[in-house]
């Protein structure tokens, strides 16, 4: 029997709020296969970036996150680099948001 992991998510465009991200971040914090999480152009702001910031500090195998064309405004913007930036694995250009 061969196991299958999930190694990417793409959630674009499906007006994913703060409480979805929050849903999200919560079932993706212990997954040990996820590399890649999309979510552009949905409706996340400040609070669901800090949701996906406190998942990132505990989820060390995403290596790309795509947050491009949401509502993040800058104090949410900083705590997603300041989370990215934790942890050593993580490029820094393979963080994509708009207001950097």
């Amino acid at each position: 029997a061969s196991t299958h992991s999930l190694e990417s998510i793409n959630l674009d465009q499906n007006k994913i709020t703060d409480v979805g991200a929050a849903s999200l971040a919560l079932g993706v914090q212990a997954n040990e296969t996820l590399t890649s999480l999309t979510l552009r152009l949905n409706q996340v702001h400040d609070a669901g970036a800090r949701s996906l910031a406190d998942m990132l500090s505990r989820n060390h195998t995403l290596t790309k996150l795509n947050l491009r064309y949401n509502k993040i405004t800058h104090p949410g913007v900083t705590v997603l680099r300041d989370a990215w930036k934790a942890s050593a694995e993580r490029s820094p250009d393979l963080i994509k948001l708009d207001n950097v």
